[in-house]
């Protein structure tokens, strides 16, 4: 168990010690990585499945869904559905976030789009070229 005594700072430690430590934590970091990023995956491949059961096929096809649409996940969302108008607010807050635009995401997007701006009004500047004379339309018309 650790505690003051067994405790050791980076600081207390040799060159090579601290280095064969980060090496280890590194390793370990992208066998977490590599197994998340398989599961994700194997996950993603589960959901992608078509609906393996005749009656919850029937429900989607009930509700609209087409057969070849028909996959787990669409189910998936049917249920968190079904839920929410029952009042499960779990199931609520699961669509709402699944469905909206966070404050965070909106900042992003604004920040992408300023920044695309400046870009392009960058490469627009490096077209004219630096000796050239730039007209501006509204000058000409004010004229």
């Amino acid at each position: 168990m650790p505690n003051k005594n067994n405790l050791v700072q980076n600081s207390g430690r040799s060159r090579e010690e601290v280095k064969e430590i980060n090496r280890k934590g590194g390793k370990k970091s992208g066998e977490v990585r590599r197994k998340k990023r398989e599961m994700r995956e194997a996950m993603n491949m589960i959901l992608s499945l078509p609906v393996a059961s005749e009656k919850n096929l029937e429900v989607l096809q009930e509700l609209g869904v087409n057969q070849e649409d028909a996959d787990n996940q669409t189910l998936m969302l049917v249920v968190a559905m079904k839920k929410a108008m029952q009042g499960d607010m779990r199931a609520i807050e699961y669509i709402t976030n699944l469905t909206t635009i966070s404050a965070s995401d909106k900042e992003k997007y604004k920040i992408e789009k300023q920044r695309i701006k400046l870009e392009k009004e960058r490469l627009h500047i490096d077209e004219i070229g630096e000796n050239e004379k730039v007209v501006i339309i509204n000058d000409l018309q004010k004229k």
